[in-house]
């Protein structure tokens, strides 16, 4: 009987750890696609220089230009496709999530913060601060869908 206890415990204690895993990584993706989508966008750059990374802050910028052949006054897509580099870098960074890792959103170009302080009409409110609220409010709703979907 302790073994089968043992058990039960053990099952809980994994499917728990997977939830909180799938919770940060939920979380962290939804804030990361809440800022892309905000980012104001003239050329993309600033859109497509939002880097993930856990435990330490990932300094880099992409100079390469994400919508090289856009025409002047063409519209830009307004939400990261999954299939893009910014994605699938974010996605890979962040595999290794687990609880107590921090994990960081960044945009490392000299006039983010003149963005997100509303020099943008596009954004006149910023997008981090925005989204991060927007997430924090999306929480418990995360939360519940993985504990139906994990059974916890």
């Amino acid at each position: 009987m302790a073994s089968d206890f043992s058990a039960k415990i053990k099952k809980f204690s994994d499917k728990s750890k997977l939830s909180v895993r799938t919770i940060m990584r939920k979380v962290a993706l939804d804030a990361y696609t809440g800022v892309v989508r905000k980012s104001p966008v003239d050329t993309g750059r600033f859109r497509g220089n939002w880097n993930v990374a856990l435990a330490v802050p990932d300094t880099s910028t992409n100079d390469k230009k994400p919508h090289p052949k856009r025409k002047p006054g063409e519209r830009v897509p307004k939400r990261p496709r999954q299939d893009g580099d910014g994605w699938a870098r974010a996605i890979a960074a962040l595999a290794g999530a687990k609880p107590g890792i921090t994990i960081f959103i960044t945009n490392n170009l000299p006039y983010a913060v003149y963005l997100e302080n509303g020099s943008s009409r596009q954004a006149p409110a910023g997008m981090l601060g925005i989204t991060v609220e927007e997430v924090k409010r999306s929480i418990p709703n995360i939360v519940i869908q993985a504990r139906i979907q994990y059974g916890v």
